[in-house]
């Protein structure tokens, strides 16, 4: 219809007053609302979209957890956790010490303890394990996407067998 208009009034020019003027111009405005309200949808569905799938999704956080137990005499047996834990957020597992294993009974020396990561399928994450030595120093072990899902195995660093020994450690993981 814009067309047709346009050409009925194309043999003579109308002047910005006349009744031909108003109706050429009025149809050139109605048709580009038309356009403006098909387009504007479009366009805002478009950038929606573009920031649902650009943007990351919500952050989860790691938050600490306690963690205690007693270690095996020998330093070759790991203790695995049955508790099975799940990782909160992308990033490292991290861990630290308020109490360690005992070598004689007494506050000192301390003995270290290792610590390793059991996935779900039995295999140790990152094929290998940690050796703490120091109270109250956050170590930062292997990174952890969210959700998955892991155990705790630990041991002794050193056999210790007689009778003062303190098997004991607690502590907190964040994950």
């Amino acid at each position: 219809m814009h067309l047709r208009v346009a050409l009925i009034h194309a043999r003579r020019p109308a002047r910005a007053g006349s009744a031909t003027f108003r109706r050429v111009h009025k149809v050139e405005r109605t048709a580009a609302r038309g356009v403006m309200r098909r387009l504007v949808p479009a366009v805002t569905s478009a950038i929606a979209m573009i920031m649902v799938i650009a943007l990351p999704g919500v952050a989860h956080a790691a938050s600490d957890h306690a963690v205690s137990g007693d270690t095996w005499s020998w330093s070759s047996e790991w203790y695995i956790s049955t508790t099975y834990r799940t990782k909160s957020g992308d990033g490292n597992a991290k861990i630290k010490f308020s109490e360690l294993p005992l070598l004689d009974g007494s506050s000192r020396p301390v003995d270290g303890i290792k610590w390793r990561y059991i996935a779900n399928n039995g295999s140790v994450v990152g094929g290998s394990e940690f050796s703490m030595y120091s109270l109250n120093t956050w170590y930062t072990h292997w990174y952890l996407s969210n959700g998955f899902q892991f155990r705790n195995s630990f041991a002794r660093t050193t056999t210790c067998t007689n009778p003062g020994c303190n098997h004991h450690f607690a502590g907190t993981q964040n994950y």
